[in-house]
């Protein structure tokens, strides 16, 4: 791998919304001018590099529906992933016919095939978005989409073929009109919360019955409007998880809190008199087979319930899995005859129950899936780096060294923590508590759950250790207010965890630290999900372990700061300073007082967004603070509070080696890696094996030497000289003679770190790019004339709130730079430079340092034709970090009829910012 400087990095190239660095080279992060030299200065970041999907070793399908094709049963099905992807199996002759990539989706709960034999699918990724899939045509295309919902959960039809959706986070049901392609929103089921679901649904006779998760199946007349909660009389609470018609008269319903299931009469509008114990989710046949239902219990038991006398019968069949779909088929096989129950499980395996034989088949999965979607990238104490799915049944183990992965069972995690040699996992739902034996192989019982936690809790939102002990933070059950603060002390008399709900009333706990017998605690007012928050601010709380007891309970008092919904991470660093991040702001707290000792707004305010609970993840590694707000890892120094953005990243962990492993946002099937290499975590590296005793004196001391005098010359700013004896440490970390004292694991690592810090040292980082276009006036450092900007023109009429100037207020190098002043939405800022000739078909690159005192602004390359019409625009609309330079980009290739190209710097009238522009460049990759 190669390496360059971030203060002239001209092969910074932004991917679109990835932003991700695409050059050649690592970047060295530089502080501002006139900054000393610190370890961020001092740091190289490589380009990203593409490692591998992690998680493969499974399909994870949530449905599965019955249709016909070409006159065969066919089983539809879509695996989750990036993209998701429908898969079409020939039930009769059991073989895959085909599968088709859903292009934007990522998974679904919901298929449904119509009465004319069409399937829609509704799908989770992007949006709500509804799918049809002809069988005759074989495509898949989008017909429809549900502006604010991201979650259509429930899916259902009626005689005439219109299709029926149920969604979150609004808890509304949609009507697609199959012959018209129109959407009709009939709107909130129930109005008890900004967070709603319609879990389940179903049609019968023009009324819509929509299951909640607020206990209510709401009965909706299409006609008239009027709706009515039909569960009332039931008593029952929690989601109304699984509902299905059946015989086109009743619904079988089911309760995930109690597991009870219930059957409702729609012609005598009565439930019928029996409960269904022990319900196993998630459908049942929409028809029933001589007057009986069948449906599945969670100990694996295929049961019946006769419509008619309500007896409950146990066929005798077994199964284990839920009915992920349940369609009756009729086989032109005498070992099946009559009818067969056929349903899908997690994996592809398509299950057959005949009712006449009594004979349960399981047919292996012919589906084809996609790599399942990461959730959280952790470092673990065997220097491994473990990675959990979302709504997965998996997990896996990357091993650095080889990139190598290794595949084990585990449900969501969300948070993980190592403690001794046990990486410890909390999984949803249920805030279960699992622990994995590094020093063991993958097994049934490795991971093992150690723990349920209880007490309505059901995400954990951080897990520590410390003192032999371990600290869990966690969120309610949906509709639920007041996390908990969880301890567990495996070692101690009590080996059951201590429960404290409720440590900041009505509040959950989000991140936690600790020192010296105190936990330190942050909050989000936001509980489960389903219910709004009463609680105005997040808070931060000290908790006394050995007394059991909150000693203090504080609100953040910083600049800029009013009432946060969630705040955190928090983690102890730099002199012993208790440190966290709000939304855009990091800062420091005396952890004795809690008082603020230092903060910083890093982005500008309005330009992140946050999940509920999400908090700003912070790591450390050689005295870096690395910090993922909203999407944007962030590299801060805690000394001077300056930040160089890396890339942008969904989850991530800085290896034992260094290095950032971490998932895109983009596309979170995919592991990538940025190499990070510096003196200081040489040095690191260089302790670590020694101490192992993978580096032995001689060695280790002659190593150390060089590498000091090459610490000595860059706090000098003599590269040349520290790059001389980082050549003579190469040297003599690859003496064959010396070889006895040092393992291959050893010398591999760090000849890869010293080489990346060599070629970043000698990338000529004043240099311009290879092939640079020569600009006028592209530093702002030459004099007006008659008040104009040589070399440059602004394009609209300005105001004094909103205008131009050549500032020496600051500049990234020289004396000038060009400052934008933009307070008004409704006008805009532009200045562009003169005409630059091009080349058609050949691309162009732009960069220009930027400096945000507020807002945002927006760098373009504009290309026109010989007339002066605009034939491209390629923008970037940045909203950098605050109070220090950064390099900006754009790139686009000239079209066939470009004739020249000019270069904006541009406030845009949804734009406000002051922005401050210097040493604008434009450069091509042709020779």
């Amino acid at each position: 791998m190669r390496g360059k400087p971030i203060i002239n990095n001209w092969m910074y190239i932004l991917a679109g919304l990835l932003l991700l660095i695409l050059a050649g080279f690592p970047s060295l992060a530089q502080a501002n001018s006139g900054q000393e030299s610190t370890e961020l200065s001092n740091t190289t970041y490589g380009e990203p590099e593409k490692l591998l999907a992690p998680l493969t070793g499974t399909v994870s399908i949530f449905d599965g529906v019955v249709g016909k094709e070409d006159g065969h049963n066919v089983m539809y099905t879509t695996a989750k992933g990036i993209p998701a992807r429908l898969n079409v199996v020939d039930l009769d002759n059991y073989k895959l016919l085909r599968t088709i990539t859903l292009e934007g989706a990522e998974s679904t709960w919901a298929h449904e095939v119509t009465v004319d034999g069409d399937l829609y699918i509704a799908t989770i990724g992007g949006g709500a978005k509804l799918w049809k899939y002809s069988p005759k045509t074989k495509v898949a295309e989008v017909v429809a989409t549900f502006p604010g919902q991201t979650f259509p959960y429930s899916i259902t039809s009626d005689p005439e073929g219109n299709v029926y959706v149920g969604t979150y986070p609004s808890g509304k049901v949609y009507k697609f009109n199959s012959e018209r392609e129109e959407v009709t929103d009939y709107g909130k089921m129930i109005d008890e919360s900004s967070r709603q679901y319609i879990r389940s649904i179903a049609y019968i006779d023009g009324n819509i019955y929509a299951g909640t998760a607020k206990d209510k199946i709401i009965k909706y007349n299409i006609a008239s409007g009027e709706k009515s909660n039909i569960a009332a009389s039931l008593d029952e609470t929690g989601t109304v998880y699984d509902m299905d018609k059946v015989d086109n008269r009743y619904l079988f319903i089911r309760y995930n809190d109690t597991k009870n299931g219930y059957i409702y009469d729609t012609q005598t509008q009565k439930w019928l008199d029996v409960i269904v114990p022990n319900v196993r989710g998630l459908h049942v046949e929409e028809e029933s087979y001589n007057g009986s239902v069948y449906y599945m219990t969670p100990d694996d038991k295929f049961m019946s319930i006769d419509l008619n006398t309500l007896e409950i019968n146990d066929t005798g069949m077994r199964y284990g899995s839920g009915l992920r779909g349940a369609d009756w088929v009729e086989f032109n096989d005498p070992q099946l005859p009559g009818k067969s129950l056929v349903t899908i499980n997690w994996s592809g395996s398509v299950t057959i129950f005949n009712i006449e034989t009594n004979q349960v088949i399981e047919r292996p999965s012919l589906v084809k899936g996609a790599p399942a979607i990461m959730n959280q990238v952790k470092n673990g104490p065997d220097g491994n780096i473990y990675i959990s799915g979302t709504q997965a049944t998996e997990g896996a183990i990357f091993s650095p060294s080889d990139n190598s992965t290794v595949s084990f069972n585990l449900g969501q995690g969300d948070s993980m923590s190592s403690f001794g040699d046990k990486m410890l996992f909390g999984v949803y739902p249920g805030a279960r508590i699992f622990e994995y034996d590094t020093k063991r192989d993958p097994a049934n019982n490795n991971p093992k759950q150690l723990f349920q936690i209880g007490e309505d809790q059901d995400r954990i939102g951080d897990i520590i250790s410390a003192d032999g002990k371990t600290f869990i933070g966690s969120i309610p059950d949906y509709g639920k207010l007041g996390g908990a603060l969880t301890i567990y002390d495996p070692t101690g008399e009590q080996t059951t965890p201590t429960v404290y709900r409720n440590i900041v009333e009505n509040q959950s706990v989000v991140s936690l630290a600790y020192k010296e017998g105190i936990v330190y605690g942050s909050t989000s007012v936001n509980g489960g999900l389903g219910i709004d928050p009463v609680a105005k601010e997040a808070k931060i709380f000290k908790w006394d372990v050995e007394n059991e007891q909150k000693i203090e309970e504080i609100s953040l008092s910083i600049e800029g700061v009013n009432n946060p919904q969630t705040i955190g991470d928090l983690s102890f660093g730099e002199n012993g300073l208790l440190w966290g991040a709000v939304d855009n702001i990091i800062f420091a707290l005396d952890p004795h007082t809690l008082n603020v000792v230092k903060s910083k707004k890093i982005y500008p305010d309005g330009a992140l967004y946050y999940a509920d609970w999400q908090t700003v993840v912070l790591e450390w590694s050689n005295d870096i603070l690395y910090a993922k707000f909203d999407n944007n890892l962030t590299a801060i120094d805690p000394k001077t509070l300056v930040s160089h953005k890396i890339t942008e990243a969904k989850s991530f962990t800085i290896g034992d080696d260094g290095n950032i492993y971490y998932s895109l946002p983009s596309n979170r099937t995919l592991l990538y890696k940025v190499e990070v290499s510096s003196t200081g975590l040489i040095q690191e590296i260089l302790d670590s094996y020694h101490t192992s005793e993978d580096i032995k004196q001689p060695v280790y001391a002659e190593l150390t030497n060089k590498l000091e005098q090459a610490k000595h010359q860059l706090n000098k700013d003599d590269k040349s000289k520290a790059v001389k004896h980082l050549n003579a440490l190469l040297k003599h970390l690859n003496n064959e003679s010396l070889s006895e004292f040092i393992s291959n694991e050893a010398k591999g690592l760090l000849n890869a770190k010293v080489e990346n810090l060599i070629t970043a040292l000698s990338s000529g980082e004043d240099e311009p790019p290879a092939n640079s276009i020569p600009l006028l006036n592209s530093d702002f450092e030459e004099p007006l004339a008659d008040g104009i900007i040589p070399g440059w023109t602004h394009a609209f009429q300005e105001s004094e709130e909103h205008y131009h100037e050549i500032s020496d207020e600051r500049s990234f190098s020289g004396n000038s730079s060009l400052k934008i002043v933009d307070t008004v939405r409704s006008a805009s800022v532009a200045l562009y430079s003169d005409k630059i000739d091009v080349e058609p078909g050949v691309e162009y690159m732009a960069a220009t340092r930027a400096y945000t005192e507020e807002g945002s602004a927006s760098f373009l390359l504009r290309f026109y034709d010989k007339d002066g019409n605009q034939v491209a625009n390629y923008a970037n609309h940045f909203e950098s970090m605050l109070g220090q330079w950064e390099e900006v980009n754009t790139q686009g290739v000239a079209p066939e009829n470009a004739a020249y190209v000019r270069i904006y710097a541009y406030t845009t009238s949804y734009q406000v910012g002051t922005v401050y522009f210097d040493d604008i460049n434009l450069w091509t990759k042709q020779n």
